[in-house]
Protein backbone atom coordinates (compact mmCIF):
# COMPACT_ATOMS: atom_id res chain seq x y z
CA UNK A 1 0.00 0.00 0.00
CA UNK A 2 4.50 7.35 -0.77
CA UNK A 3 6.42 6.30 2.06
CA UNK A 4 5.91 7.17 5.39
CA UNK A 5 7.99 10.19 7.21
CA UNK A 6 11.71 8.89 7.27
CA UNK A 7 13.11 8.50 10.69
CA UNK A 8 16.73 9.89 10.30
CA UNK A 9 17.25 11.91 13.37
CA UNK A 10 20.90 10.46 14.48
CA UNK A 11 20.48 10.89 18.04
CA UNK A 12 17.70 8.31 17.98
CA UNK A 13 20.13 5.84 16.00
CA UNK A 14 22.62 6.29 18.96
CA UNK A 15 19.66 5.63 21.85
CA UNK A 16 17.47 2.77 22.66
CA UNK A 17 14.98 3.24 19.35
CA UNK A 18 12.53 0.85 19.82
CA UNK A 19 10.62 -0.98 23.11
CA UNK A 20 10.38 -3.91 22.79
CA UNK A 21 12.11 -4.46 19.33
CA UNK A 22 14.24 -7.68 20.04
CA UNK A 23 11.46 -9.81 21.35
CA UNK A 24 9.22 -9.12 18.59
CA UNK A 25 12.02 -9.86 15.81
CA UNK A 26 12.60 -13.07 17.63
CA UNK A 27 8.90 -13.86 17.56
CA UNK A 28 8.81 -13.33 13.72
CA UNK A 29 11.79 -15.13 12.70
CA UNK A 30 10.79 -18.17 14.44
CA UNK A 31 7.41 -18.61 12.59
CA UNK A 32 8.78 -16.84 9.19
CA UNK A 33 10.72 -16.15 6.22
CA UNK A 34 12.66 -12.60 8.24
CA UNK A 35 15.57 -14.52 10.38
CA UNK A 36 17.32 -10.69 10.50
CA UNK A 37 14.83 -7.80 11.10
CA UNK A 38 16.32 -4.09 11.00
CA UNK A 39 13.93 -2.05 13.17
CA UNK A 40 15.51 1.19 12.00
CA UNK A 41 15.37 0.43 8.33
CA UNK A 42 11.82 -0.01 8.95
CA UNK A 43 10.73 2.58 10.89
CA UNK A 44 12.76 4.70 8.12
CA UNK A 45 9.66 2.84 4.90
CA UNK A 46 11.08 -0.38 4.04
CA UNK A 47 9.21 -2.87 3.55
CA UNK A 48 10.90 -6.54 3.54
CA UNK A 49 8.98 -8.99 1.31
CA UNK A 50 9.63 -12.89 0.74
CA UNK A 51 8.50 -15.40 -1.37
CA UNK A 52 7.37 -18.47 -0.21
CA UNK A 53 6.84 -22.11 -1.22
CA UNK A 54 3.92 -24.42 -2.20
CA UNK A 55 5.51 -27.85 -2.03
CA UNK A 56 2.35 -29.49 -2.18
CA UNK A 57 0.02 -27.39 -3.59
CA UNK A 58 0.61 -26.20 -7.00
CA UNK A 59 -2.04 -24.04 -7.30
CA UNK A 60 -0.65 -21.80 -4.31
CA UNK A 61 1.30 -19.10 -4.24
CA UNK A 62 2.30 -17.02 -0.67
CA UNK A 63 4.45 -13.71 0.02
CA UNK A 64 5.51 -12.26 3.19
CA UNK A 65 6.09 -8.97 4.08
CA UNK A 66 7.60 -7.05 7.34
CA UNK A 67 6.89 -3.26 8.07
CA UNK A 68 5.52 -0.59 10.18
CA UNK A 69 3.05 1.57 10.89
CA UNK A 70 3.01 4.80 12.44
CA UNK A 71 -0.22 4.15 14.51
CA UNK A 72 -0.59 2.17 18.05
CA UNK A 73 -1.48 -0.80 17.92
CA UNK A 74 -5.10 -1.19 18.74
CA UNK A 75 -5.83 1.78 16.04
CA UNK A 76 -3.50 -0.01 13.16
CA UNK A 77 -6.29 -3.17 13.86
CA UNK A 78 -9.32 -1.24 13.81
CA UNK A 79 -7.52 0.65 10.34
CA UNK A 80 -6.92 -2.62 8.60
CA UNK A 81 -10.65 -3.93 9.33
CA UNK A 82 -12.45 -1.37 8.08
CA UNK A 83 -10.09 0.65 5.60
CA UNK A 84 -11.66 1.43 2.36
CA UNK A 85 -8.83 0.80 -0.53
CA UNK A 86 -11.10 1.72 -3.11
CA UNK A 87 -10.38 5.89 -2.87
CA UNK A 88 -6.83 4.91 -4.28
CA UNK A 89 -7.85 5.12 -7.67
CA UNK A 90 -4.33 3.56 -8.83
CA UNK A 91 -5.85 0.28 -7.33
CA UNK A 92 -8.15 0.34 -9.68
CA UNK A 93 -11.06 -0.85 -6.98
CA UNK A 94 -14.41 0.63 -9.07
CA UNK A 95 -17.14 -0.16 -6.75
CA UNK A 96 -16.66 -1.70 -2.83
CA UNK A 97 -18.08 -1.21 0.01
CA UNK A 98 -16.49 -2.04 4.30
CA UNK A 99 -19.03 -2.68 6.57
CA UNK A 100 -18.95 -3.96 10.38
CA UNK A 101 -20.96 -7.53 11.42
CA UNK A 102 -24.66 -6.59 12.03
CA UNK A 103 -24.88 -3.85 9.19
CA UNK A 104 -26.42 -3.82 5.96
CA UNK A 105 -24.00 -4.94 3.20
CA UNK A 106 -25.95 -2.94 0.44
CA UNK A 107 -25.12 -5.11 -2.17
CA UNK A 108 -27.50 -3.09 -4.23
CA UNK A 109 -24.95 -0.27 -4.84
CA UNK A 110 -22.87 -2.55 -6.59
CA UNK A 111 -21.63 -0.20 -9.94
CA UNK A 112 -20.76 -1.65 -13.58
CA UNK A 113 -19.63 1.15 -15.19
CA UNK A 114 -19.02 -0.09 -18.75
CA UNK A 115 -17.09 2.78 -19.86
CA UNK A 116 -14.22 1.36 -18.08
CA UNK A 117 -12.76 -1.47 -20.21
CA UNK A 118 -12.14 -4.16 -17.54
CA UNK A 119 -16.04 -3.41 -16.38
CA UNK A 120 -16.78 -4.10 -19.73
CA UNK A 121 -15.42 -7.13 -20.15
CA UNK A 122 -17.18 -8.69 -16.85
CA UNK A 123 -20.79 -7.37 -18.58
CA UNK A 124 -19.65 -9.10 -22.11
CA UNK A 125 -19.08 -12.47 -19.98
CA UNK A 126 -21.91 -11.75 -18.08
CA UNK A 127 -24.26 -12.02 -21.03
CA UNK A 128 -22.28 -14.38 -23.20
CA UNK A 129 -22.85 -17.07 -19.85
CA UNK A 130 -26.83 -16.66 -19.96
CA UNK A 131 -26.56 -18.63 -23.21
CA UNK A 132 -23.05 -20.32 -22.64
CA UNK A 133 -21.25 -22.08 -19.74
CA UNK A 134 -19.99 -19.31 -17.50
CA UNK A 135 -16.69 -18.03 -18.17
CA UNK A 136 -16.85 -16.70 -14.33
CA UNK A 137 -15.86 -18.83 -11.32
CA UNK A 138 -19.88 -20.78 -10.36
CA UNK A 139 -21.40 -22.74 -8.15
CA UNK A 140 -24.22 -25.14 -8.54
CA UNK A 141 -27.07 -22.50 -8.45
CA UNK A 142 -25.39 -19.68 -10.22
CA UNK A 143 -26.23 -20.17 -13.69
CA UNK A 144 -29.96 -20.68 -12.62
CA UNK A 145 -30.15 -17.61 -10.53
CA UNK A 146 -28.37 -16.11 -13.86
CA UNK A 147 -30.73 -17.09 -16.39
CA UNK A 148 -33.73 -16.22 -13.77
CA UNK A 149 -32.40 -12.17 -13.37
CA UNK A 150 -30.90 -11.97 -17.15
CA UNK A 151 -33.62 -13.93 -19.55
CA UNK A 152 -31.89 -15.67 -22.50
CA UNK A 153 -34.10 -14.03 -25.16
CA UNK A 154 -33.00 -10.55 -23.11
CA UNK A 155 -29.25 -11.84 -23.62
CA UNK A 156 -28.99 -12.45 -26.93
CA UNK A 157 -29.13 -9.03 -28.61
CA UNK A 158 -28.42 -7.17 -25.78
CA UNK A 159 -25.91 -4.38 -26.04
CA UNK A 160 -23.21 -4.93 -22.72
CA UNK A 161 -22.83 -1.42 -22.62
CA UNK A 162 -26.21 -0.94 -22.35
CA UNK A 163 -28.04 0.90 -19.11
CA UNK A 164 -31.13 -1.89 -19.18
CA UNK A 165 -28.40 -4.73 -19.44
CA UNK A 166 -26.13 -3.10 -16.87
CA UNK A 167 -29.10 -2.76 -14.25
CA UNK A 168 -29.72 -6.85 -15.12
CA UNK A 169 -25.81 -7.38 -14.81
CA UNK A 170 -26.10 -5.32 -10.67
CA UNK A 171 -28.77 -7.12 -10.36
CA UNK A 172 -26.84 -10.96 -10.58
CA UNK A 173 -23.98 -9.91 -9.28
CA UNK A 174 -25.56 -8.35 -5.97
CA UNK A 175 -27.68 -11.42 -5.74
CA UNK A 176 -25.10 -13.80 -6.41
CA UNK A 177 -23.01 -11.87 -3.08
CA UNK A 178 -26.02 -12.14 -0.95
CA UNK A 179 -26.26 -15.97 -2.00
CA UNK A 180 -22.78 -16.43 -0.62
CA UNK A 181 -23.03 -13.78 2.45
CA UNK A 182 -26.27 -15.45 3.76
CA UNK A 183 -24.66 -19.09 3.27
CA UNK A 184 -21.98 -18.19 5.22
CA UNK A 185 -23.12 -16.13 8.32
CA UNK A 186 -25.72 -19.48 8.69
CA UNK A 187 -23.23 -22.14 8.08
CA UNK A 188 -19.70 -20.63 8.11
CA UNK A 189 -16.98 -21.52 5.37
CA UNK A 190 -18.10 -25.07 4.62
CA UNK A 191 -21.40 -23.89 4.12
CA UNK A 192 -20.33 -21.93 0.92
CA UNK A 193 -21.04 -23.85 -2.44
CA UNK A 194 -17.95 -25.45 -3.93
CA UNK A 195 -16.68 -23.82 -7.46
CA UNK A 196 -16.92 -25.68 -10.33
CA UNK A 197 -13.74 -25.76 -12.37
CA UNK A 198 -13.46 -27.71 -15.32
CA UNK A 199 -14.07 -31.46 -13.88
CA UNK A 200 -13.90 -30.44 -10.20
CA UNK A 201 -15.64 -29.28 -7.41
CA UNK A 202 -13.09 -26.99 -5.34
CA UNK A 203 -14.37 -26.11 -1.93
CA UNK A 204 -13.18 -22.72 -0.68
CA UNK A 205 -12.39 -24.35 2.76
CA UNK A 206 -10.56 -27.05 1.33
CA UNK A 207 -8.45 -24.27 -0.82
CA UNK A 208 -7.61 -22.21 2.61
CA UNK A 209 -6.55 -25.43 4.71
CA UNK A 210 -4.01 -26.60 1.60
CA UNK A 211 -2.97 -23.15 1.19
CA UNK A 212 -2.08 -22.25 5.44
CA UNK A 213 -0.53 -25.84 5.16
CA UNK A 214 2.06 -25.00 3.08
CA UNK A 215 3.51 -22.48 6.30
CA UNK A 216 3.66 -24.74 9.36
CA UNK A 217 5.09 -22.65 11.14
CA UNK A 218 2.83 -19.90 10.37
CA UNK A 219 -0.42 -22.63 10.77
CA UNK A 220 0.58 -22.89 14.33
CA UNK A 221 1.30 -19.25 14.96
CA UNK A 222 -2.15 -18.82 13.82
CA UNK A 223 -4.09 -21.90 15.08
CA UNK A 224 -6.61 -20.43 17.72
CA UNK A 225 -7.35 -17.41 15.11
CA UNK A 226 -7.51 -20.15 12.15
CA UNK A 227 -10.08 -22.45 14.15
CA UNK A 228 -11.92 -19.98 15.54
CA UNK A 229 -12.73 -17.91 12.23
CA UNK A 230 -11.72 -19.62 9.76
CA UNK A 231 -11.85 -23.30 9.97
CA UNK A 232 -14.94 -23.64 11.67
CA UNK A 233 -16.97 -27.23 12.31
CA UNK A 234 -19.31 -28.00 9.19
CA UNK A 235 -22.77 -26.83 9.08
CA UNK A 236 -21.56 -24.23 12.77
CA UNK A 237 -22.29 -20.56 12.53
CA UNK A 238 -19.00 -18.56 12.53
CA UNK A 239 -18.47 -15.77 15.24
CA UNK A 240 -19.58 -12.62 13.76
CA UNK A 241 -15.97 -11.16 12.33
CA UNK A 242 -15.20 -7.71 12.68
CA UNK A 243 -15.86 -6.45 9.12
CA UNK A 244 -17.14 -7.71 5.74
CA UNK A 245 -16.16 -6.45 2.34
CA UNK A 246 -17.13 -6.50 -1.19
CA UNK A 247 -15.16 -4.98 -4.19
CA UNK A 248 -15.58 -4.78 -8.14
CA UNK A 249 -11.83 -4.90 -8.79
CA UNK A 250 -9.58 -5.44 -11.74
CA UNK A 251 -7.63 -8.57 -11.71
CA UNK A 252 -5.88 -9.42 -14.88
CA UNK A 253 -7.92 -6.85 -17.03
CA UNK A 254 -11.66 -8.42 -16.56
CA UNK A 255 -13.14 -6.89 -13.59
CA UNK A 256 -13.64 -9.29 -10.32
CA UNK A 257 -16.66 -9.33 -8.12
CA UNK A 258 -15.60 -10.44 -4.80
CA UNK A 259 -16.75 -11.17 -0.77
CA UNK A 260 -14.73 -10.81 2.27
CA UNK A 261 -14.51 -11.10 6.41
CA UNK A 262 -12.12 -9.80 8.44
CA UNK A 263 -11.37 -10.89 12.09
CA UNK A 264 -9.27 -9.36 14.93
CA UNK A 265 -8.10 -11.39 17.82
CA UNK A 266 -6.02 -10.30 20.83
CA UNK A 267 -4.32 -13.03 22.26
CA UNK A 268 -1.89 -13.06 25.09
CA UNK A 269 -0.95 -9.39 24.44
CA UNK A 270 -0.77 -9.77 20.82
CA UNK A 271 -3.19 -8.82 18.44
CA UNK A 272 -3.54 -11.47 15.38
CA UNK A 273 -5.79 -10.74 12.27
CA UNK A 274 -7.53 -13.13 9.34
CA UNK A 275 -8.70 -11.38 6.25
CA UNK A 276 -10.08 -13.67 3.72
CA UNK A 277 -12.16 -14.15 0.64
CA UNK A 278 -15.55 -16.16 0.61
CA UNK A 279 -15.90 -15.39 -3.01
CA UNK A 280 -13.83 -14.27 -6.27
CA UNK A 281 -15.59 -14.05 -9.33
CA UNK A 282 -12.45 -14.53 -11.77
CA UNK A 283 -8.68 -14.65 -12.00
CA UNK A 284 -8.28 -16.83 -8.28
CA UNK A 285 -10.30 -18.86 -6.01
CA UNK A 286 -9.19 -17.49 -3.17
CA UNK A 287 -6.84 -16.35 -0.74
CA UNK A 288 -6.62 -15.27 2.77
CA UNK A 289 -4.30 -12.97 4.25
CA UNK A 290 -2.86 -13.10 7.81
CA UNK A 291 -1.03 -10.30 10.13
CA UNK A 292 0.17 -10.29 13.35
CA UNK A 293 0.99 -7.26 15.26
CA UNK A 294 3.52 -5.56 18.04
CA UNK A 295 3.69 -2.36 19.67
CA UNK A 296 6.68 -0.66 19.05
CA UNK A 297 8.13 3.34 19.97
CA UNK A 298 10.04 5.37 18.28
CA UNK A 299 11.38 7.26 20.77
CA UNK A 300 7.75 8.82 22.22
CA UNK A 301 5.95 7.90 19.19
CA UNK A 302 3.83 4.87 19.46
CA UNK A 303 4.03 2.50 16.32
CA UNK A 304 3.08 -0.95 15.49
CA UNK A 305 5.51 -3.38 14.23
CA UNK A 306 3.44 -5.64 11.31
CA UNK A 307 4.38 -9.43 9.90
CA UNK A 308 1.94 -9.80 6.68
CA UNK A 309 1.40 -13.04 4.64
CA UNK A 310 -0.66 -13.42 1.96
CA UNK A 311 -1.65 -17.17 0.31
CA UNK A 312 -3.36 -17.11 -2.77
CA UNK A 313 -5.13 -19.65 -5.14
CA UNK A 314 -5.08 -19.76 -8.52
CA UNK A 315 -5.50 -22.24 -11.08
CA UNK A 316 -3.45 -20.07 -13.68
CA UNK A 317 -0.33 -20.69 -10.97
CA UNK A 318 -0.49 -24.57 -11.51
CA UNK A 319 0.81 -24.56 -15.11
CA UNK A 320 4.00 -21.54 -14.03
CA UNK A 321 7.40 -23.40 -13.63
CA UNK A 322 11.26 -21.67 -12.78
CA UNK A 323 11.04 -18.00 -14.13
CA UNK A 324 7.43 -17.54 -14.34
CA UNK A 325 6.83 -18.73 -10.71
CA UNK A 326 9.36 -16.34 -10.18
CA UNK A 327 8.00 -13.44 -12.10
CA UNK A 328 4.52 -13.98 -10.99
CA UNK A 329 5.72 -14.25 -7.41
CA UNK A 330 7.76 -10.38 -8.14
CA UNK A 331 4.27 -9.02 -9.69
CA UNK A 332 2.98 -10.35 -6.53
CA UNK A 333 5.34 -8.36 -3.96
CA UNK A 334 4.74 -5.20 -6.21
CA UNK A 335 1.37 -4.94 -6.08
CA UNK A 336 1.28 -5.90 -2.03
CA UNK A 337 3.86 -3.35 -1.25
CA UNK A 338 1.82 -0.86 -3.20
CA UNK A 339 -0.48 -1.71 -1.14
CA UNK A 340 1.09 -1.51 1.76
CA UNK A 341 2.69 2.10 0.97
CA UNK A 342 -1.03 2.89 0.66
CA UNK A 343 -2.00 2.21 4.04
CA UNK A 344 0.93 3.44 5.70
CA UNK A 345 0.16 6.57 4.32
CA UNK A 346 -3.50 6.71 5.20
CA UNK A 347 -2.92 5.21 9.07
CA UNK A 348 -0.53 8.12 9.52
CA UNK A 349 -3.32 10.75 8.46
CA UNK A 350 -6.12 9.19 10.09
CA UNK A 351 -7.94 10.39 13.14
CA UNK A 352 -7.97 8.01 16.09
CA UNK A 353 -9.96 4.64 15.82
CA UNK A 354 -11.59 3.27 19.03
CA UNK A 355 -11.97 -0.20 19.07
CA UNK A 356 -15.00 -0.75 21.19
CA UNK A 357 -18.13 -0.28 19.16
CA UNK A 358 -16.43 -0.02 15.87
CA UNK A 359 -15.13 -3.58 15.19
CA UNK A 360 -15.68 -6.62 16.91
CA UNK A 361 -12.85 -9.21 18.47
CA UNK A 362 -12.54 -12.76 19.22
CA UNK A 363 -11.47 -12.88 22.71
CA UNK A 364 -9.03 -15.48 23.90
Amino acid sequence: MPPPRSILFSALLLCPLVCPAADPAQQIASFSAFKNINIPDLLNGSILAERGFSPNFDRGINIQTCYVVRKPVNQTVGLLATWNPSEHKELNIYSARTFASGDEPKFEELHLDPSIDPVRRLLEDTRKSVSDSPSFQYSGADPDLLRKVIRPEAAENAEPDSDEFRKLAEKFWSGLLQNRYDAFRSGGITALPPYHVEDQSIPIHGELIALVSQAPAVQARFKNLLNEAVFQPASKAPAPPASYYWQVLNSKKKASCCLGAIYTKQDSGKWQVADYQLYSSHSYLTMITLFELWPLKAGSEDCTLVWRGDFVSAPAFSSLRGVEQMAAAALMIKSIKNNIRLFQVDATHSSAIALSGKIASIQP
